[in-house]
């Protein structure tokens, strides 16, 4: 027999919140924390099916576009927006930039607190070594415009300029 077990109002309220994030708000909440616990969840395959799912889908896109804010060179980072959320493996899943000063591990981050690794819906930023690539590229700054091309969907990614900011 399942026990059943008594939670406060407050943890109900954080476990709502936690299903909505993981984007599981239609599951019971031992789904959510399943997946907050990370309980045999493959996490990285999931990741994979999606991107994998979604070139399908979108007839192969494998080539995006992305545009650098004001702050990216100073906080190191290249921004992620939503709709190019799907292009990228899980939460804090490593990939490599081929970039012209060489390869560049990187990874997606920038999601709420308690997101698990490999989700692959969350995240709003890329981050990886990137100083010596903007110390190269003085002249990237908000505006500048970035293209993105997988040649290894889930693992290895083109990075080049397109345009310089305004």
């Amino acid at each position: 027999m399942t026990p059943v077990i008594r939670i406060d109002d407050e943890v109900m309220d954080e476990l709502k919140k936690r299903a909505v994030n993981l984007s599981l708000v239609f599951e019971p909440p031992n789904t959510t924390l399943r997946r907050v616990l990370d309980l045999d969840v493959d996490m990285k395959a999931i990741a994979d099916k999606i991107v994998q799912d979604t070139l399908t889908k979108f007839g192969k896109k494998d080539v995006i576009e992305l545009e650098l804010y004001d702050s990216s060179r100073k906080y190191v980072y290249i921004p992620l927006p939503k709709d190019k959320r799907h292009f990228f493996p899980g939460y804090k899943l490593n990939f490599e930039l081929v970039a012209d000063i060489g390869v560049l591990t990187a990874h997606v981050t920038g999601a709420p607190n308690g997101t698990p690794i490999g989700d692959p819906h969350l995240g709003g930023h890329i981050r990886g070594r990137f100083g010596p690539w903007y110390a190269k590229h003085p002249e990237l700054k908000g505006g500048t415009k970035l293209r993105i091309e997988a040649l290894e969907p889930g693992k290895r990614y083109k990075l080049s300029i397109v345009s310089k900011g305004v």
